[in-house]
Parts: structure tokens; C-alpha cells; sequence
């Protein structure tokens, strides 16, 4: 048996603010019997529990008690594990809860085990929901007959009158085919897609970056923000597809470090500049870097239920050194657990 446990903290005073859940999305699928199978992976809710300084109480999804779950997590918690112990947080005004579910995997190490993704509606520092820090916590592992099988849990504050909460648990694909298309205005294709670019413009200093982009600094030099990439959405077949944007060399290949003139180079040319650089310490080697990251952008699923939607990503090459973008598609497999009681019947 293998223990993980939490370290918690206290949170107090005005910071924490009503959260509605966000509703089924149209890509999702609703789980049967708090269970769900996907592509060997097995995930089934076990019950949801609460703990006190020296109790804890556990219940099935449905509220109904569950004394193996109550029973497990009491040995648990007793084992004379040195140096080890449960320590959970508490919020005034708020309900802990902890949502366990066991990940089962079938005759296979090889699968995606997935994991929890608890979407809300709104940008508040606090938002009612599983897991206030997005994470999860395993209790233990064993294997039998070729299955190995995984007990965890995932924490959540949650506001006194809130009955039922539903658990989000997500797998992906990313063997669908990439798409390289040049930058141009008109329209384009992706995964079943249909997007239209219509704008490719400078970026205009001091703008602030699109949700959908990523710039990364290179050492302490400040990556450039150069040209913007206006997209919408013109008909979505595939409301399940994300899709990361790369800037693309003439062969197809994705650009991922720009020199001083945004002309690409090399991971070996980068290892070369590095062994030309060997002696400098790591704090005046950032300094001289003379490479960037040209940036990242993304079309998420999220947003793609609704056509018309406009989309912007920011690149840190000049715009007449755009000249084609590598699109890689997967698609999300977003199941749903409903009804999930947050206190026993």
C-alpha cells in the first residue's frame, strides 16, 4: 500500500464567492452508475466524505451510507505510517468535501488514465467546486489479475446550501491527423471544423494577449509581440476538438525557436550555441540567448459550440515572416457525473 496525503490550510474572511455549476455541455457524456468505460480505463465515483478532528464519514453518490468507504479511509489514516497524517482545510462558512473514485486499469499500463476537469463559468479567485487547488490525491494502489486499481480523491469547498454537485473526469486523442495551411485571409478546415482567418495585422504595442496565445520568455529576454492572427468560427461538426497552433517551416515541421531576425533555427543549432557558450553561468547565458519562442496559440473546445466566435492569437515573428501555421487536433472525451450528494441522506 502506497499513502499520499494532503497538507492543508485554513481560509477565513470575504474571498470566497458563489459558484453555479457549469451545465452538461454538448460534447459531454453523462456517466451510467457513477461509472464510466473509456478505452480500458475504467473511473467509478465511490461516495463523497467529511472529516473532523477525530471522525470521518462517508457516503455513496447518492447519499445512501457507505461504511467499506468509511471503514478503507479509517485504516488508512490509523496506519503507523512515521512521519505521515491527514491533514485537511477548512473554510468558515463553507463545506469541505472530499469526492473519492477509483481509476481502473484494464490489462494495460499503456492507456490514458484521464483526469478530473472541473470547468466553471466565471474568473473569481474562488469558485464553488471540486478540487480548490485542481489537483487530486492518491490513497492506494494494488494490481490483481493484470488491473491495476487506484483509489484517489479530489477535494472541494462548496457553499452551505448547496445539495448536489456534479464531478467531471476527461480523457484525450491525440492521434488525429495535424493540417498545415498557409496564412492567408479565407477559410479552413480542421477536424471536421470550419474556421475562417480574417484579419493579419501588426500587434499594436502595449495590447494586451489573447487567452488563446502563449508566450514564453527565453532566459530574462522579453519575447516580442509582434503580429496578430484573427480567426471565427464558421461551422462546428466536432465540438469536442481542441486544436494547438504552431507556425510552420515549408516543410511542415513546427517552429519552435525563432534567432534576433525570426528566422527559424534548430535544436541543433541551439545545442551548438550552448557548447560555444559553455562557460558562461546560466544567469548571463539568458542574458545572451539570442533565440526565442515564437508562441503558441490554441482553438479550445469550449468555446467551439458556438459559431461566430472570434479568436485572436499573438506571435512573436514579424507578419511577413508568417507564412504557414501547423494545426495538431485531439479531441476530448469529457464524461459527467450528475447528482453527486454533498451530505448524507
Amino acid at each position: 500500500m502506497r499513502s499520499f496525503f494532503l497538507l492543508g490550510s485554513v481560509v477565513t474572511g470575504g474571498i470566497l464567492f458563489s459558484q453555479a455549476p457549469l451545465q452538461k455541455q454538448l460534447w459531454e457524456n453523462a456517466a451510467k452508475n457513477n461509472q464510466i468505460l473509456n478505452d480500458g480505463v475504467s473511473v467509478e465515483v465511490d461516495g463523497v466524505c467529511k472529516f473532523s478532528d477525530d471522525s470521518v464519514q462517508c457516503w455513496k453518490p447518492n447519499g445512501s451510507n457507505n461504511k467499506p468507504l468509511t471503514d478503507k479511509l479509517r485504516a488508512v489514516i490509523n496506519a503507523p505510517v512515521p512521519g505521515k497524517y491527514f491533514a485537511f482545510q477548512t473554510a468558515y462558512g463553507k463545506k469541505y468535501r472530499c469526492l473519492f473514485y477509483r481509476v481502473s486499469i484494464l490489462n494495460s499500463n499503456g492507456f490514458d488514465q484521464g483526469h478530473p476537469n472541473q470547468r466553471t463559468d466565471n474568473s473569481q479567485s474562488f469558485k464553488e467546486n471540486w478540487s480548490f487547488y485542481a489537483s487530486e490525491f492518491e490513497i492506494f494502489r494494488q494490481e490483481l489479475n493484470g488491473t491495476q486499481t487506484t483509489l484517489k480523491y479530489i477535494p472541494g469547498f462548496f457553499n452551505l446550501e448547496t445539495k448536489e454537485f456534479p464531478f467531471r473526469y476527461q480523457f484525450n486523442s491525440t492521434s488525429l491527423e495535424s493540417v498545415v495551411i498557409p496564412i492567408k485571409l479565407g477559410q479552413f478546415e480542421v477536424d471536421g471544423n470550419t474556421y475562417e482567418i480574417t484579419s493579419i495585422a501588426d500587434h499594436q504595442t502595449g495590447a494586451p494577449l489573447s487567452k488563446n496565445t502563449y508566450l514564453r520568455n527565453f532566459g530574462v529576454k522579453t519575447v516580442p509581440a509582434k503580429t496578430d492572427i484573427t480567426i471565427r468560427q464558421i461551422s462546428i461538426s466536432q465540438p469536442a476538438s481542441t486544436v494547438v497552433v504552431d507556425l510552420a517551416t515549408a516543410n511542415g515541421k513546427a517552429i519552435n525557436l525563432v534567432d534576433e531576425n525570426d528566422e527559424p533555427i534548430t535544436i541543433g543549432q541551439l545545442d551548438d550555441w550552448n557548447r560555444s557558450n559553455s562557460k558562461l553561468d546560466s544567469n548571463s547565458k539568458a542574458g545572451k540567448i539570442p533565440f526565442h519562442e515564437p508562441g503558441i496559440g490554441s482553438i479550445p473546445a469550449i468555446s467551439s459550440v458556438q459559431p461566430g466566435t472570434q479568436i485572436v492569437w499573438t506571435f512573436a515573428v514579424d507578419r511577413a515572416k508568417c507564412e504557414r501555421l501547423l494545426l495538431t487536433p485531439s479531441r476530448e472525451h469529457s464524461y459527467l457525473f450528475e447528482n453527486i450528494r454533498l451530505d448524507p441522506k
